[in-house]
This record gives structure tokens, C-alpha cells and sequence, in this order.
């Protein structure tokens, strides 16, 4: 799942009015996810994401000084 992308989606559908208020379910092939957000003065607030995670990659950065 792309939480980027739900949260931008949701964002988008609910200012233009096309979704109810409270909390959005978004299935994705990865799993679902749960949006909620604020609207005030026609601007997007606290954008929350619940939903399963999984590690998708793991790395070690080392820096030479």
C-alpha cells in the first residue's frame, strides 16, 4: 500500500466534498488502509494513516570523515 498516495487521494476527495466525513477505509493490493483527517478554512490537517506495516528494506549508511 502507498500510504503517500491514500493520503493524498483522500485529501483530494474531501475537498472537493466527494466523501463523508470520519475515517476513510482504502483497500489497496498491499492491505488496508485507514485515512482520517481535519478540514479547517479549506485546508487539509493532521492526515493519520492506521493500517498494517511491513519492513520492505533494510540498509547501513557509513560515513567516512
Amino acid at each position: 500500500s502507498c500510504g503517500t498516495g491514500c493520503g493524498s487521494m483522500a485529501a483530494v476527495l474531501s475537498l472537493l466534498g466527494l466523501t463523508s466525513p470520519g475515517e476513510l477505509k482504502i483497500k489497496m493490493p498491499g492491505g488496508t488502509l485507514y485515512v482520517s483527517l481535519d478540514i479547517c478554512d479549506n485546508y487539509v490537517n493532521n492526515i493519520m494513516l492506521t493500517g498494517p506495516t511491513v519492513v520492505v528494506y533494510s540498509g547501513e549508511i557509513s560515513l567516512s570523515l
